[in-house]
């Protein structure tokens, strides 16, 4: 990488000799430029071939793809690098059956989503991407009104920040993918795939 810092005086100072770096060192240094490679390759442009999933249990994932779900409650921030392009997510349904065996489903039918899929049609798509969800901001959960039913709609209740939804893109075949907690790469061919679709 070329570095734009600007020269100071004790860039002008003798040169210390330095002694060859090991093989280990060597090795350390390339895995590290690795990894800051992979990380910058994460980019929020639709331009780019890397895509971000997010897994997020029923009957939320589908609550935001095809319902009214405009926020989604999350223990971090969610990175988004320029806030007026905003961050596209491909939305992926995990395989919990947690929200149906507690009253979080019967409370999201009777005061979230009254036209909520029933369990079966959910679990359905368990361990499938079923669309794209734009982001376009994060803020701590506090910020959010207690009037938004979906603030304290998940189960769990050490989540603090709250990332903001103006969009979606429904598929209208879902495609199924690993999820894991936090973000993950997409597989850059369904990724391409995906991108697509954005405008």
């Amino acid at each position: 990488m070329v570095s734009t810092r600007k020269r100071t005086r004790d860039d002008e100072a003798p040169e210390v000799k330095k002694e060859p770096r090991t093989k280990l060192e060597e090795k350390t240094v390339k895995h590290k430029a690795a990894l800051i490679k992979s990380e910058d390759s994460t980019a929020d442009s639709p331009n780019a071939t890397t895509l971000n999933g997010l897994t997020v249990q029923q009957p939320f994932a589908s609550a935001i793809i095809f319902g009214p779900k405009r926020i989604e409650c999350r223990k971090q921030p969610l990175k988004i690098t320029n806030p007026k392009e905003g961050r596209w997510l491909a939305i992926h349904c995990g395989k919990s059956k947690t929200n149906f065996t507690d009253k979080t489903y019967e409370l999201t039918k009777k005061l979230r989503w009254t036209e909520v899929p029933s369990e079966q049609e959910l679990m359905k798509t368990a361990g499938q991407i079923i669309g794209l969800a734009h982001f376009t901001a994060t803020c701590p959960i506090d910020e959010i009104s207690d009037d938004n039913v979906w603030k304290g709609a998940e189960s769990c209740n050490n989540r603090t920040h709250a990332w903001s939804i103006d969009k979606v893109i429904p598929l209208d075949k879902p495609i199924s993918h690993t999820g894991q907690l936090g973000l993950w790469k997409v597989k850059e061919d369904i990724a391409k795939g995906l991108l697509k679709l954005i405008d």
